[in-house]
């Protein structure tokens, strides 16, 4: 637009000095005329008569001729100034063009810049003014922002492929949409993760039992080329104004409340309290300072005897780790090992213990009467490493440990992740002489199938069936089962949690093989176990 009110104004300012050039010439030529021929009718005329016929040829002459020169003069310019409004004709014109093109080339990028392409639903930033706008506008408009994620994704895109995964992205926002309509709000974050707005004016049932209503909905099959496939979500409510006065703290609040509801088991949904993100805040510092703990040397070893139930000797050792934290004291593995688990060191831990209990083992095996064995606690996550069994025997060697005197316990987790790299690990263990102990057995997805397809020594009873020996009958039938089977397939049944003389009879009377609980110690550091040891092998 600039440039054509510039050629405009250009084209005025040279039309004046055109205009200004005739009229100039003209002027010169009439004055010229008149004194000249004037002049010259003067000398050839001999009366006054003839001078006055002669004037009247002059002026007919001049008429004619001037008329005669402005007609080409004036017809040359208003042909270019018709071509010149033509050409300004063609210009608007193209103008108009451009700027229809530049108003749908706009209208695509709005889109681009507030939909999501797979789904299109409003994505994060449209939501995001949405919502200030309508806080602006109504402040006293209740609702609750709902944060959602898949829970297993994942598994979808890794299995069926990406195209699967779009299509069941597809699903969610449609079941989404049929559910919520104006004034509330859906829309994808991105990746498997969505947030809804729901209003709380015309909702009969209440805000949150709407929202739970919505979410039930969900989880029904989802069916992709003629299979039918289960979907979990896991979503964090935050509640506007309770929760935070913008859509930034909201979003930051459900986002947390999701990411709860995800470690506390996934398929849930968890509301936004301060308890809550203290909690999480706690849990972030404790992971960051866990960073630097094993550099630092702040865990310990503490270990628990394990008892020959016929004979009531010590036969060998559990070792349990322990974080010694500068401020907070002892702190249990159940409340760092999750966090371990999550940040990718728990493997660097498992490799610790194995190493230090080792150390530790040749000490005690140098003041005692026979070798005793070390079990060792490791997570899953160690057998997703392809040379672990290489690790372990590389840390044997380095400590002089024979492999035999060293069982590692895992749970049944550690197959469900990936069955056939954690039974390649776990043969290349038993190859080298080191006993594979399935611990936890009776909690979780333990069932009697892994007595008879796992790759696995010894089985180590959860105390949960231990502690009710003598209370109730169906316990002692179960422990009883499971014992016989076990050692009809050649496998060595541990139990945990001892803690009376009762439950100590009933699994000797059971033919039991070991047991360990506080009955015969606590888990102590080494220099108190010591002791315990001299008492406990005699």
């Amino acid at each position: 637009m600039k440039k054509l009110a510039k050629r405009v104004s250009t084209g005025e300012r040279i039309y004046q000095k055109i205009a200004l050039r005739i009229t100039f010439l003209y002027g010169i030529i009439g004055i010229v005329w008149i004194l000249v021929s004037d002049k010259i009718l003067y000398l050839l005329s001999n009366d006054i008569t003839m001078y006055r016929v002669l004037q009247n040829y002059k002026g007919t002459f001049f008429v004619i001729v001037t008329t005669v020169f402005l007609y080409f003069i004036i017809g040359k310019q208003l042909k270019l100034v018709a071509d010149s409004s033509k050409k300004m004709e063609n210009s608007l014109e193209e103008l108009r063009k451009t700027h229809k093109e530049l108003a749908k080339i706009k209208e695509k990028l709005d889109i681009l810049a507030y939909t999501d392409i797979i789904t299109a639903l409003p994505n994060k930033l449209y939501i995001e003014q949405e919502v200030n706008m309508n806080i602006k506008l109504e402040q006293n408009k209740k609702f609750a922002l709902v944060y959602i994620d898949i829970d297993n994704f994942k598994n979808i895109n890794d299995t069926l492929g990406h195209s699967a995964g779009d299509q069941l992205l597809r699903h969610i926002a449609k079941a989404l949409r049929d559910e919520l309509k104006y004034p509330h709000l859906v829309g994808r974050l991105g990746g498997d993760e969505f947030v809804l707005v729901v209003y709380e004016n015309g909702i009969k049932e209440g805000l949150l039992g709407h929202i739970n209503g919505i979410l039930e909905k969900l989880k029904k099959p989802w069916v992709y080329q003629d299979k039918e496939y289960f979907i979990s979500i896991s979503a964090g409510i935050a509640l506007y104004p309770q929760h935070g006065k913008t859509f930034e703290t909201l979003y930051k609040n459900a986002d947390s409340s999701m990411y709860m509801a995800k470690e506390g088991g996934r398929n849930k949904v968890f509301i936004y309290s301060n308890e809550m993100q203290e909690k999480r805040v706690a849990t972030m510092e404790l992971a960051n300072q866990l960073h630097n703990a094993l550099n630092k040397g702040e865990f310990v070893l503490h270990y628990q005897p394990i008892m020959d139930l016929k004979n009531e000797v010590i036969t060998g050792l559990e070792a349990l780790i322990r974080w010694q934290h500068p401020q907070k004291g002892l702190i249990s593995p159940v409340e760092f090992i999750p966090i371990a688990e999550n940040t990718g060191l728990i493997h660097q831990i498992n490799l610790w213990v194995l190493k230090t209990a080792c150390l530790q083992k040749k000490q005690w095996d140098a003041n005692s009467p026979y070798p005793l064995k070390l079990s060792i606690n490791f997570s899953c996550k160690s057998f997703e490493y392809p040379d672990l069994a290489d690790e372990i025997q590389k840390i044997l060697d380095q400590t002089q440990t024979n492999p035999a005197e060293i069982q590692l316990e895992i749970t049944e987790t550690t197959f469900l992740k990936n069955i056939e790299l954690g039974t390649e690990i776990i043969k290349k263990l038993r190859e080298k002489g080191i006993s594979i102990a399935l611990d936890d057995f009776g909690t979780g997805y333990s069932s009697l199938t892994y007595l008879i397809n796992l790759p696995i020594d010894v089985v180590k009873l959860d105390r949960d069936f231990i502690k009710y020996i003598g209370e109730r009958t169906e316990n002692e039938i179960i422990v009883k089962a499971v014992v016989q089977l076990a050692q009809a397939l050649g496998i060595k049944v541990v139990a945990e949690g001892i803690e009376s003389k009762e439950q100590l009879y009933f699994l000797k009377s059971i033919g039991c093989d070991e047991c360990q609980g506080y009955y015969f110690s606590k888990p102590y550091p080494p220099y108190v176990i010591e002791e315990q040891i001299k008492i406990l092998s005699s």
